[in-house]
């Protein structure tokens, strides 16, 4: 292959990697709707930015982008309150959306999330397996029935 083919198809790839990147794909996307924070990394995100001291950082950060910011650590997003009224305001009012969490492939491939009180989010069927739990595995018979087993 010659430099004018290689320079062609480099070319091409920055052109169509400028189209997916820097194009608006819709007017709602995820980004508008996380809190602003720092321009992280393609890779590694921000985790450059915590260095040793990695509270000192974070209320560094906290005075330049508010109480609310959201960091990249990898491919995870991580959205971090720095407020004690924030923190109060989100778990007050918004408790159940907070309430749930990532279930890995692994569990749902076997059909685990369907029935264990871990992974199930909070709805009645959660309620009625933590109660049944509750009662019958955690009451304190048979916690001092298996103490032995401990």
């Amino acid at each position: 292959m010659d430099y004018s083919m290689v320079a062609a198809l480099v070319s091409f790839f920055w052109a169509i990697l400028y189209l997916f990147k820097f194009l608006p794909t819709s007017k709602l996307s995820t980004n508008d709707r996380i809190p602003p924070g720092p321009k992280p990394l393609p890779i590694i995100g921000n985790l450059h930015q915590l260095g040793e001291s990695p509270h000192r950082v974070l209320a560094k950060l906290a005075r330049k982008y508010g109480p609310l910011m959201s960091l990249k650590f990898g491919s995870i997003t991580t959205i971090v309150v720095s407020s004690s009224t924030v923190a109060k305001e989100m778990f007050q009012k918004h408790d159940l959306s907070l309430a749930n969490r990532k279930v890995p492939a692994a569990v749902k491939a076997n059909g685990h999330d369907q029935f264990s009180v871990a992974w199930l989010p909070m709805c009645p069927k959660w309620r009625t397996l933590r109660k049944i739990s509750a009662v019958h595995s955690l009451s304190n018979q048979r916690l001092d029935a298996s103490q032995s087993l401990r």
